[in-house]
């Protein structure tokens, strides 16, 4: 059963800390998993660039907790390579994308996340 008050946001900060950075969503999904379901219809995509996605089959929880910790400057995003997401044994099966701008079709943009240097 999940704790009324839990902070996972707080929990996602220590453990990307933990983690020494450069944390993919593969290795996000399966820590937070522990604590509530992660799959889901929802993903996150850039707002003004739709079809510039960062990764998906999350559900709502899982969204809310990552986007809460981007936007309480817990943890910050930042490109990578999409062998990070190799190396871990799963990615995002759609073109990668090569810059900031609208792409007609899906596009994947890996992440990883690291600590914002003012919180930790």
């Amino acid at each position: 059963m999940e704790a009324q008050n839990t902070d996972y946001p707080v929990m996602l900060r220590d453990f990307v800390a933990k983690s020494g950075g450069g944390v993919s969503f593969v290795e996000i999904t399966r820590f937070l998993k522990q604590f509530f379901e992660t799959e889901g219809d929802g993903g996150v995509f850039v707002p003004s660039h739709p079809n510039t996605v960062f990764w998906f089959g999350m559900s709502e929880q899982y969204i809310e907790v990552i986007t809460e910790a981007v936007n309480r400057k817990l943890i910050v995003p930042r490109p990578t390579s999409p062998l990070v997401y190799f190396g871990d044994g799963e990615y995002v099966k759609l073109p990668i994308a090569t810059g900031s701008r609208q792409y007609k079709k899906p596009h994947w943009f890996p992440l990883v996340f690291n600590v914002h240097k003012s919180k930790y």
